[in-house]
């Protein structure tokens, strides 16, 4: 049975209703320092992140949606005395409109050679992987590594059928409740079949939160700003913000949190409002 907008719009609502229940009603970790670690993505603090993200609805198709499952383990480790954080993300899209298909126009938004028109497509997408080098500064901390993009999609119009790497640069500081940084990331292609577009880009991932005091805290959502090189010009321009709070089932401290995002990169087939709710345990916290 194909899902709907209203159907996926029904179940995101009921999990969001469950999240700020369980934020109301299950104890907050009492450590401040922990949530605050947790919101670190340069912290050596091991957890597994479950998200869902839906788009409810598409820039010049608005009847269209989109549902993804993400996994991302994140695991500190050392190399000799040299710390690292790695980040796996794997994602699986549950349902998605085919945008090749949906454009009408090869120019305006190029499906791969051996697409197969459907009107959802779903399955594996590409997986990323991210390892960077940690180095306390006196302002904050500085991670310097790189990315590798993995064409594990199951479906050619879910990925971009090329092996990507590219360098990494993530910086965070912190003034009184507020922290906040930025990490940059470069994907260029160097492998992969030789009929798909060479992927050639920059992302830019802002992040700020607002501690609230009780283990709450606001900020930014995972907005994601994209640059295409080749195309010269912005794929994303999103905005959005976040509430969360770390909460702990029995003895799991485990972070849980609402974003909402808007897309202002309008003139063609892009996502345009975009909901995420994910459950965060922190491995082997006190």
């Amino acid at each position: 049975m194909k899902p709907t907008a209203t159907g996926t719009g029904k179940a995101m609502l009921s999990a969001l209703g469950v999240a700020l229940a369980l934020m109301w009603t299950v104890n907050a970790w009492s450590q401040q320092d922990l949530a605050a670690q947790a919101r670190d993505p340069t912290a050596s603090i091991t957890a597994f992140q479950i998200r869902y993200d839906w788009t409810a609805s598409f820039h010049n198709a608005p009847d269209q949606d989109m549902g993804r499952v993400v996994l991302q383990p994140i695991i500190p480790f050392k190399l000799g005395d040299q710390r690292h954080i790695a980040r796996i993300t794997a994602s699986y899209v549950t349902h998605a409109p085919d945008l090749a298909g949906l454009s009408g126009s090869i120019d305006q938004n190029p499906g791969p050679p051996n697409y197969i028109p459907t009107f959802k497509k779903g399955g594996l997408a590409d997986t990323a992987l991210l390892d960077v080098l940690i180095f306390d500064q006196p302002w904050g901390r500085l991670g310097v590594g790189g990315v590798l993009s993995v064409p594990t999609a199951t479906d050619a119009a879910l990925g971009t059928e090329k092996w990507s790497l590219g360098p990494a640069l993530v910086g965070i500081t912190k003034s009184g409740r507020w922290q906040y940084g930025v990490l940059g990331t470069g994907l260029f292609s160097v492998a992969g079949k030789s009929d798909r577009s060479s992927v050639s880009a920059l992302t830019l991932q802002p992040f700020a939160s607002y501690d609230l005091g009780g283990g709450w805290a606001a900020g930014l959502s995972d907005v994601t700003y994209t640059y295409n090189l080749r195309q010269s010009r912005w794929v994303d321009l999103p905005i959005g913000g976040r509430i969360e709070k770390l909460v702990r089932f029995g003895n799991q401290p485990t972070r849980v949190y609402f974003d909402i995002e808007y897309n202002l990169r309008n003139d063609d087939i892009a996502p345009k409002w975009t909901f995420r709710i994910a459950f965060v345990p922190l491995i082997g916290a006190k």
